[in-house]
């Protein structure tokens, strides 16, 4: 009965003792690596007085909670979204939606379910002439070429299709990336005298900086004295910085046509200070070693460069700009790093300047341009160059006036709504409307600016008449961009349909803005920038409003506005020969005289001039759009920057 007893509780030992049992050593002996003699205390731990403890038992490891396929796809819808708003801006990508389908819409069926479906976003087309193409990611120009095989042959070739004869350009963009034959003693010879380089700074004060708040003037200024007066001692990156504002200057001269110091030696001028920046840029190691000046330098040059031409080189240097940029953390603001206030305010402003520059010159190209959504950089302060120094420890409290900031930040405040907008469109699907965000984000950047901006802009001094106007143009392309945008989902009849005058009324508004901008004889010195920012949006929205309602009660405005937006972009002819999507614009306006043609019963080889119209220049060979009075479609498409829609020709 005793052997069974035994037997009995040694069978159930091993079931009531811990894991770590008595054999172990405590855990002070374990630490010190000195023999424990198991006991409890243990006399090492007794001798010094100390609390013995003894490993415990490990805690049973708790199992994962059942978590259902609800719950999943919800977060994977949710990590979708994340995605989609963080690379979906960039490269165009549409992440397909996981929810209401469960697991099994992630498959590859369901993707290509996606990739067919008309809601999402599209590849783009690529126009191929010979060995040569053009690929185009905006959304209606991708979709109108694709329709329309008359139009691809323009947008290759845009010269032969405006009728204009080539003008060779000498501002190429290759000598940048080429090794210059020049030495570094030669760049010397470029520099202008010292009194045109007195002058041309001057210029630059007046017509450049105003609109471009790349440097901070009270710094910049004793050495652009100090480089005049010694230029031998320069270093490369300001020697191209000092070319940049050389450059920068003539241009603003040269479009104001009229007698000045340089006389008629400006194109040669520009030529040569193109030349100087290429050499100084090269003698910097700028592709390699970019430095704050180089880059503002770079920015300048670039900016000013698309007065000269809007081909797309102009667009390939800003993203070489924008990785240049990138190397020295642009993209990540400075007081990530703890740098000094001045040089934090100055990286804002040179990497927001890129940026939108970036944004708006794709829009010639019908390209995606801007780099936002990789970026964590604060925009810059409402203040003036004043407010600043090296020598502060603080930064300054932004000012609720007018400060020399305020153009700039009212363009960059825009250049965001207009890039989440465009992340916003990338998530429309069937089901969901998020035409309400994009209605929210207009109506939040129209408060904002005119509550911030706007109101201390007094039109009597030129610069803040050239600030509200932009405004108000900036704010009619974003109403107008959000009607588009809610055509979206609509079939052809029934966007025609919801055609409506208030947005015509805007999209006139703001021809009417950008014409003003450069009629304005006060503003005269400040066209030679606004004479390259073409509002595709609003032409493009008001032709086709003109060929789906030809005899709308804003007819006579929507043709005055147009009609004054072509004259004013034609003046310079050699540079829109180079622009294909300005090409297309004069195809769409044929189409849309054509169509004002037949509702006013005009007979053949009658001008509109004849029934009491402007008649409108010719541009090129006449297309034959038939005698329907309404020819043209709309598609559902995915919305993007300057049109959401898609004429089907």
């Amino acid at each position: 009965m005793e052997s069974e007893n035994t037997s009995d509780h040694t069978y159930e030992e091993p079931r009531v003792l811990r894991r770590y049992n008595v054999s172990r050593s405590c855990i002070r002996c374990h630490q010190r690596k000195v023999r424990c003699d198991k006991s409890h205390p243990c006399t090492t731990c007794a001798r010094s007085n100390v609390t013995c403890r003894y490993p415990g038992s490990e805690k049973t490891k708790r199992r994962a909670p059942n978590v259902g396929l609800n719950e999943v796809a919800a977060r994977l819808a949710r990590l979708e979204r994340a995605v989609s708003a963080i690379v979906g801006a960039d490269e165009g990508i549409t992440v397909p939606s996981s929810s209401g389908s469960g697991p099994a819409s992630t498959d590859r069926t369901a993707v290509d379910q996606q990739v067919r479906d008309p809601y999402a976003a599209r590849e783009g087309f690529l126009v191929t002439s010979g060995p040569s193409a053009r690929y185009i990611n905006e959304s209606f120009l991708s979709h109108v070429l694709e329709k329309e095989k008359e139009l691809q042959t323009v947008i290759e070739s845009p010269l032969s299709a405006s009728g204009g004869s080539t003008v060779f350009s000498p501002l190429r963009a290759e000598g940048l990336l080429l090794n210059p034959q020049h030495a570094i003693s030669d760049v010397a010879e470029l520099y202008p005298s010292r009194w045109e380089a007195t002058q041309l700074w001057q210029v630059y004060l007046n017509n450049v900086n105003p609109l471009m708040r790349v440097v901070h003037i009270p710094t910049l200024l004793p050495k652009v004295y100090n480089a005049i007066n010694a230029p031998s001692d320069v270093p490369a990156d300001l020697s191209a910085l000092l070319f940049a504002i050389y450059f920068a200057a003539t241009t603003s001269l040269l479009s104001i046509n009229e007698g000045d110091f340089l006389g008629g030696q400006k194109h040669a001028a520009l030529q040569k200070y193109q030349r100087g920046l290429e050499v100084s840029l090269y003698n910097s190691s700028f592709l390699d070693s970019p430095t704050m000046t180089s880059l503002q330098a770079m920015a300048i040059y670039v900016r000013c460069r698309r007065f000269h031409s809007s081909g797309r080189s102009n667009w390939v240097l800003n993203g070489l700009t924008i990785y240049a940029a990138q190397s020295i953390g642009l993209h990540r603001d400075g007081s990530n790093f703890r740098l000094p206030i001045l040089e934090c305010e100055l990286r804002r402003r040179l990497w927001w300047h890129i940026i939108t520059a970036d944004r708006r010159v794709a829009e010639d190209h019908g390209l995606v341009g801007g780099s936002e959504t990789i970026s964590n950089t604060n925009l810059p302060l409402n203040v003036d160059d004043s407010d600043l120094s090296p020598q502060m420890k603080t930064p300054p409290s932004p000012k609720e006036t007018w400060t020399e900031m305020t153009m700039f930040l009212i363009t960059a405040e825009a250049s965001k709504v207009f890039a989440r907008i465009h992340r916003v469109s990338l998530q429309s699907q069937r089901g969901r409307d998020v035409h309400n965000e994009s209605r929210k984000l207009v109506a939040d950047l129209d408060a904002r600016l005119s509550k911030t901006y706007l109101k201390y802009c007094d039109q009597n001094v030129p610069v803040q008449k050239a600030t509200f106007l932009l405004g108000r143009l900036l704010l009619s392309k974003a109403r107008v961009l959000v009607h588009i945008q809610s055509l979206n989902d609509l079939s052809a009849e029934q966007s025609a349909k919801h055609i409506n005058e208030e947005t015509l009324s805007y999209a006139c508004e703001g021809l009417e803005c950008g014409s003003e901008m450069l009629t304005d004889e006060v503003l005269k010195s400040y066209s030679w920038l606004s004479s390259t920012y073409t509002p595709y949006h609003l032409l493009t929205y008001a032709l086709w409003h003109l060929c789906l309602c030809p005899e709308t009660p804003g007819v006579e405005r929507a043709w005055s506005a147009v009609n004054t937006c072509f004259e004013l972009t034609e003046r310079d002819a050699g540079w829109r020969e180079s622009n294909p999507h300005w090409a297309v614009l004069c195809r769409l306006r044929q189409k849309a005289l054509s169509i004002r043609r037949s509702c006013l019963g005009a007979k053949p080889g009658e001008g509109l001039s004849d029934l009491g119209l402007m008649d409108l220049p010719d541009t090129g060979p006449q297309i034959d759009f038939g005698d329907s009075p309404m020819p043209w479609d709309l598609d559902p498409l995915a919305f993007f920057d300057w049109t959401s829609f898609a004429p089907t020709f």
